[in-house]
């Protein structure tokens, strides 16, 4: 079988770039088993999206979540930006989304959706990892990682 995967990262805003702290090793690790994932119903080529959640109430306050019980949602400048992906993607053809268990890329995919109606499935292997920082200040994780 062949797979075609195009990597496309996409940020829902600017903000991402600075405050994105995914490691290349763990951005490989995330497609690895996502694509291991996606791969195991579909013998036909396709294309993978990965697009950032809108900015929440937690990047407002720069504290850590990965926890999807604790209440973290898209902000009002975060139905924005979810809005302006979904003009973007709008003539793009998508069959499925996928999210992880935390409310604010259900609330983005929600917002990208409008114009799909495609299936959205929950999927607990795009969780964030469980740092042990939730609800602290990010930069004591950025320290953390810079000192690993």
């Amino acid at each position: 079988m062949t797979y075609a995967y195009q990597k496309v990262w996409t940020s829902c805003y600017s903000y991402a770039k600075s405050k994105l702290w995914i490691t290349r090793s763990l951005r490989r690790s995330m497609l690895k088993k996502f694509g291991a994932y996606l791969t195991m119903g579909y013998a036909k080529k396709m294309k993978v999206y990965f697009a950032r959640h809108g900015r929440t109430n937690y990047n407002d306050l720069d504290l850590c979540n990965s926890d999807p019980s604790v209440d973290v949602h898209i902000t009002p400048e975060g139905v924005k930006q979810a809005e302006m992906l979904a003009r973007k993607l709008k003539e793009t053809p998508l069959d499925r989304l996928f999210v992880s268990q935390l409310r604010r890329t259900q609330q983005t995919a929600e917002i990208v959706n409008q114009f799909h109606h495609a299936a959205v499935e929950i999927e607990p292997l795009l969780n964030d990892h469980r740092s042990g920082y939730e609800g602290k200040p990010a930069n004591l994780l950025v320290e953390a990682m810079d000192a690993a």
